[in-house]
């Protein structure tokens, strides 16, 4: 049996962090929240997941400050950079921060397809 997949998902609309982690559980994963880049930093530091996914606008750190930031400490974390205001700009930075990068809405399956794909395997 193979162990779940730990993802840590940072967002600051609660209802996006909800269906996140309905969707992840249901591919198999074990899915934590947190509601802005600090709280992300603060629960990487305190117990590391598997894949890191994080929305890019939040209030008081953008997602890319917190790949930037999670960089110097875990610099081979798996990391989604998700955002509804995707322009070249924002992939191409999360591109070069070793960050995958996904448009909202987001479809679930694939979502989960690019989490195991980031660590090797697919969800159960």
């Amino acid at each position: 049996m193979t162990r779940q997949i730990d993802v840590l998902v940072a967002d600051d609309d609660a209802q996006m962090r909800r269906l996140l982690q309905l969707a992840l559980s249901r591919s198999g994963c074990v899915v934590r929240t947190v509601a802005n880049g600090v709280e992300l930093i603060d629960a990487v530091l305190q117990q590391t997941p598997d894949v890191v996914i994080t929305d890019m606008r939040m209030p008081g750190m953008t997602g890319l400050a917190a790949l930037n930031r999670l960089r110097a400490s875990h610099p081979d974390l798996p990391c989604v950079l998700i955002t509804a205001f995707g322009d070249h700009d924002v992939h191409r930075r999360a591109h070069s921060l070793g960050a995958r990068s996904m448009d909202k809405p987001l479809d679930p399956d694939q979502l989960a397809q690019v989490v195991g794909e980031l660590i090797g395997r697919r969800p159960a």
